[in-house]
């Protein structure tokens, strides 16, 4: 529903993006004359009477007596990444054309333009403005800040001894992104309260109504929302009411950016019907509740009684039908889209379908992937994985860098040592795990086969225990070794081993184990070989 002030600044626009706004000027002499300059308001386009005539150019439109004076300010300085700000020019003295560098490369020739930051971080932003008669400039060092999700990135444990395994973990915290939701069918189990009435007449939306708390849908929040009299509610400013039928999901155009409960062309103005919400529960985990008791347009034949309910904290969305009545050749769709029309979600056969249900209720309930990217990949189990482990043959740091489904990426750095330690009893030992052989002599790299070693010869890992001689022959001494494809291990024991007499007990992951048949007596380097009779 445009209206003639909308129509200028469309065409205004148009020569912004085509011809870096060259005819501007043109253009406002054309409006303005007819009352449509700078100050004019349009009010609403739906009536007449209500608008503000102005025929005056705007300042950039007129001779300028003195070189401009720059300066500028934003309506937010911090933003959520991707962050959206909107640049207002201050400048005095009729500057004429303007220059924008937003600090990440990106540029405008716009007065008054929206930029939207794609990652987090701190942003210097430089004006320079220009008109016949000279120019100026300005930098705001640091002047926006985006922020993102928080990452917290561990090594377990950050000091080792070569050839030992590190486990790392990322874990992302205070993320708004969603990917998307999951839905699932949960009993019928209405909320009971008394709400807020919200009378409408036919094919309206209420104006902005309080949800209570901060609602997180497809990644933006909110805190208001609107209710439609065809059965749904949205998050838009002029949302659109939805008559006359329920349509396909997802589907650019409006209304998007809603949660139908039943989309159809409902009259909430006849026959007793009451629409309501309410909000119950205590922070962090209160209800929004909306509930529908009204009927299709067609009349009571056709009721369509339920509830939309809005969940604080884990941003779960779920629809309880009492009932939706089928009605012959109009379509209900029952489900959720995202701001632009690009994504959402329905009910099996309830998608711009004739159907009918009765005490029924699904969930939405929303959920978060995010891409992993750690490096040196080369020493890693996996680098696309929250929590690989690690091989590394020398200290440094692992970094990874996480990516939310908007493109904000955050990198992070964990710092290692390695440390090249010499037992003082070492125990090299020979055996083969039957599952794994090959052949004579050799088995399958099996840790090397699955990416769990970054060596080709690495076959399993196996638990060596030195037992004491004397029943109940607890075990001393425990650590984890490698075995190669040729059945070979080496063991390393702390110092105290050596001089002693134990049974020597290997361990496969499968929980077999296997003793030597005497007690061995540990040296500085011990070699048994369990292979030999």
């Amino acid at each position: 529903s445009p209206g003639y002030i909308d129509g200028r600044d469309a065409i205004l626009l148009a020569d912004d993006i085509l011809y870096n706004s060259a005819h501007r000027c043109q253009i406002w002499e054309a409006f303005a004359r007819r009352g449509m300059g700078y100050n004019a308001a349009q009010g609403s386009s739906n009536a007449v009477g209500d608008e503000t005539v102005d025929f005056t150019y705007p300042p950039f439109c007129l001779a300028p007596t003195a070189p401009p004076v720059v300066d500028f300010n934003a309506v937010q300085t911090t933003a959520a990444c991707p962050g959206s700000v909107k640049f207002n020019d201050a400048s005095s003295s009729t500057p004429q054309s303007w220059l924008w560098d937003f600090g990440d490369g990106g540029t405008s020739t716009q007065q008054n333009p929206t930029y939207v930051y794609a990652q987090p971080g701190q942003y210097s932003v430089k004006l320079k403005v220009t008109n016949t008669l000279g120019q100026d400039s300005i930098t705001k060092v640091n002047y926006i800040t985006i922020t993102s999700f928080g990452l917290t990135a561990t090594a377990s444990p950050d000091t080792i001894c070569q050839g030992d395994t590190i486990q790392l973990n990322a874990v992302v915290s205070n993320s708004n992104a969603v990917s998307g939701y999951t839905l699932s069918t949960i009993p019928y189990a209405p909320v009971s309260g008394t709400g807020t009435t919200v009378s409408l007449a036919d094919d309206a939306v209420s104006n902005l109504l309080p949800i209570g708390f901060t609602f997180n849908f497809y990644g933006n929040l909110y805190t208001g929302f609107y209710i439609s009299s065809n059965g749904f509610i949205g998050f838009s400013s002029g949302m659109a009411n939805g008559c006359c039928v329920g349509v396909s999901i997802p589907s650019a155009g409006n209304p998007d950016n809603m949660i139908a409960f039943a989309w159809n062309d409902l009259n909430p103005s006849v026959n007793g019907s009451v629409l309501s919400y309410f909000t119950t529960g205590t922070a962090p985990n209160r209800q929004l509740v909306v509930s529908y008791n009204t009927n299709h347009y067609n009349g009571t034949a056709y009721p369509m009684r339920g509830q939309i309910i809005l969940y604080e904290s884990t941003n779960v969305i779920e629809i309880h039908s009492e009932v939706i009545t089928s009605v012959p050749s109009a379509a209900t769709t029952q489900g959720i889209e995202n701001i632009n029309g690009t994504s959402g979600l329905s009910p099996a056969g309830r998608n711009a379908a004739v159907f009918g249900i009765t005490n029924d209720a699904v969930r939405f309930t929303p959920f978060t992937s995010f891409g992993y990217n750690w490096s040196p990949a080369a020493q890693l189990s996996s680098a696309a994985v929250s929590n690989p482990q690690a091989w590394p043959s020398s200290g440094g740091a692992f970094t990874v860098t996480v990516t939310d489904p908007n493109g904000c990426a955050v990198t992070q750095s964990v710092p290692v040592v390695v440390n090249l330690c010499i037992p003082q009893a070492m125990l090299n030992l020979k055996a083969f795990i039957e599952g794994y052989r090959n052949g004579p002599g050799t088995m399958q790299p099996v840790l090397y086969q699955n990416g769990l070693h970054i060596s080709p010869s690495a076959c399993d890992s196996i638990t060596v225990e030195l037992r004491n001689v004397l029943p109940p022959h607890n075990a001393v001494h425990s650590v984890q070794a490698l075995m190669d494809i040729n059945g070979n291990a080496a063991a390393a024991f702390p110092p105290s081993a050596a001089g002693s007499s134990f049974y020597i007990v290997v361990k496969s992951r499968n929980g077999v184990e296997t003793w030597s048949k005497l007690p061995v007596l540990i040296n500085g380097v011990t070699n048994f070989d369990f292979t030999t009779p």
